[in-house]
C-alpha cells in the first residue's frame, strides 16, 4: 500500500527540547543553551561566513536563555567587541530564536522584548585629493581598478568578479553577474546587486586598451596573471600604496597588533624594550617611535572621519552621487543594496549636508510662488527706524531663503511688511 506523502517535516529535536514550554523563565541558561544549541549547530557552522568566531562562541554559550540572560549577553558582548559586532551577533542570536519557535522547540523569542544595539555605519568617502593621491603612485592596472571603483560604486568583490563579456560598450557600463571572494565565484549579495552599472566614456577606453590575459577572461588579475585573492591584495598592493601615498603610516618595528587592531601600548614598550637591549641605535630608535606617533595621530582622525578602507571607494561613488543631486533610489539601484532603506540609513548625513540656502528657496518657491523667492533687497538704501541705512552691509544682517534674515523685531517687522 503506497504511503501518502505529508510533505516536509521539522527537524527532530534532542532529548529534552521539547520540555521548552515547561522551563520555568529563571530556568539556568546553560540548560537551555546545551539542549537547544545542540539541535541548532549546523545552523551556526551555516552562519559562521557572517560573524567572527567570538561571536560564534559567545551565542553558543548564552544563546536561548530566558529575557534577562539575554540582556546581561548583550552588554557583555560590548564590553569586549564593538557595536556592529555586537549587532551582528545579537541579530544572529534573534534568528536562532525564530528557528526554535518554527519548530515548536521555544515559545517565544527573548530578543523581540530587548532593544537591538544601536549602531549606525561610519561613511569614510575618499576625497578628490586623495584619489589623485592614490593614482599617482599606483600601476596602470590598480589605478584602473580604483577609478572603475570609484566611479561605479561596485563592491572589492564584484570589481574581482568583471570579465570582459560583462563589459557593454555599446550601452556604455557592465552587468554585473557574479562576484569573487578568495578565488570562489559566488552568485551577487543581493538580487538587487544583480544590475546594469553605467561608466564613464574614459574608463571604458581605459577597459577597452587593458589587456586581456588569462584565468577565465577576468579583467583584474594578482600580479601573477591569477585570480584576485582580497588577503593578499590588501596586504601585497592596497596597503603599501596607501603607504606610498601618505593615507596610512607604515608599520614600525616592533609593532603589536595588526592594522586594523593596533595596539600601540604594548608596541611602545617591545621598542623601548629592543632598545635598552641594545637591538636599535638611538637615531632608528627615534624613527621608530616617530612612526608609533604617526599611527597614535592617525588612530585619532579614524575616530573622527572613519578609517580608510576599499570600502571608501564605494562611499566616495555614493557622495558623489548625492553631491550631485540623485535621489534615494538612484544611489540605491547603483550600488546594488538590497533596499533603499539601507541607503538612506547609510548616507543620511550626506543626504542632510545637502541642505541649504537653495533648498529653502526651493521650498518657498513650491509653497509660497515667485514672491517669497525673489532676490533679497537691493543695495540702495531704505528707511529703518529714521535713519538711512545700506540694506546690503548692515551689520549682523545675514541673508536668508525669504529676503534677509535679522533677528532684529522692528527689521524683521519692516521686511515682512515689504513682502506683505
Amino acid at each position: 500500500m503506497k504511503t501518502r506523502d505529508k510533505g516536509p517535516t521539522a527537524p527532530r529535536p534532542p532529548p529534552g527540547a521539547e520540555r521548552w514550554h515547561e522551563v520555568a523563565p529563571a530556568a539556568p541558561p546553560s540548560w537551555i543553551a546545551g539542549v537547544l544549541c545542540r539541535a541548532l549547530e549546523p545552523l551556526l557552522r551555516g552562519a559562521g561566513g557572517s560573524s567572527s568566531p567570538n561571536c560564534r562562541s559567545a551565542i553558543r554559550t548564552a544563546a536561548f536563555a530566558v529575557h534577562n540572560a539575554v540582556a546581561e549577553w548583550k552588554e557583555a558582548l560590548g564590553v569586549r567587541v564593538g557595536p556592529r559586532t555586537v549587532l551582528a551577533a545579537f541579530q544572529m542570536l534573534s534568528a536562532l530564536f525564530e528557528h526554535a519557535r518554527r519548530f515548536g522547540w521555544a515559545v517565544r523569542n527573548p530578543c523581540e522584548f530587548i532593544h537591538a544595539p544601536s549602531y549606525k555605519a561610519n561613511v569614510r568617502a575618499f576625497t578628490p585629493q586623495e584619489l589623485a593621491a592614490l593614482l599617482t603612485h599606483a600601476d596602470p592596472s590598480t589605478a584602473l581598478l580604483i577609478e572603475m571603483g570609484a566611479s561605479s560604486g561596485l563592491r572589492e568583490s564584484e570589481l574581482f568578479g568583471i570579465r570582459f563579456e560583462d563589459i557593454d560598450f555599446q550601452r556604455g557600463g557592465v552587468n554585473v553577474a557574479r562576484q569573487l571572494q578568495n578565488g570562489t565565484v559566488l552568485a551577487p549579495k543581493t538580487d538587487q546587486s544583480r544590475r546594469f552599472v553605467p561608466l564613464a566614456p574614459a574608463i571604458l577606453k581605459k577597459l577597452w586598451e587593458h589587456p586581456r590575459r588569462t584565468s577565465g577572461g577576468l579583467v583584474f588579475l594578482s600580479p601573477e596573471g591569477t585570480a584576485m585573492n582580497a588577503s593578499n591584495f590588501h596586504r601585497r598592493v592596497w596597503h603599501p600604496l596607501l603607504e606610498r601615498a601618505g593615507l596610512e603610516p607604515p608599520i614600525p618595528q616592533y609593532f603589536v597588533g595588526t592594522r586594523s587592531d593596533p595596539d600601540l601600548v604594548a608596541s611602545r614598550k617591545a621598542l623601548d624594550t629592543a632598545f635598552l637591549n641594545g637591538k636599535l641605535s638611538q637615531e632608528n630608535f627615534k624613527e621608530q617611535l616617530l612612526l608609533l606617533q604617526r599611527w597614535q595621530a592617525a588612530i585619532e582622525t579614524q575616530s573622527e572621519r572613519g578609517k580608510i578602507t576599499f570600502h571608501s571607494l564605494r562611499h566616495a561613488t555614493a557622495t558623489a552621487a548625492i553631491a550631485s543631486g540623485a535621489n534615494v533610489q538612484t544611489v540605491s539601484s547603483l550600488l546594488g543594496h538590497a533596499n533603499p532603506q539601507i541607503t538612506l540609513t547609510t548616507y543620511a548625513d550626506q543626504w542632510a549636508a545637502r541642505l541649504d540656502q537653495a533648498t529653502a528657496v526651493d521650498i518657498a518657491g513650491v509653497l509660497f510662488g515667485s514672491k517669497m523667492v525673489a532676490e533679497g533687497p537691493k543695495a540702495s538704501t531704505t528707511v529703518l527706524g529714521g535713519s538711512e541705512e545700506s540694506a546690503g552691509n548692515s551689520e549682523g544682517y545675514d541673508g536668508g531663503p525669504c529676503r534677509d534674515r535679522t533677528y532684529d523685531q522692528e527689521i524683521k517687522s519692516l521686511l515682512l511688511y515689504q513682502l506683505s
